[in-house]
């Protein structure tokens, strides 16, 4: 799916953006690094 929304983006605007690319991680590494803290929380706490 992040290639066809890139793709997309690319057929709209005719420029690569790389601030796609981080828009799409950014909610997966947050939510990342709040499944491991209940994680780490609900295991030894």
């Amino acid at each position: 799916m992040p290639v066809v929304v890139g793709w997309r983006i690319y057929e709209i605007t005719h420029d690569t953006l790389g601030l796609i690319g981080l828009a799409e991680v950014i909610p997966n590494f947050a939510s990342a690094l709040f499944a491991g803290y209940r994680n780490f929380k609900h295991t030894f706490g």
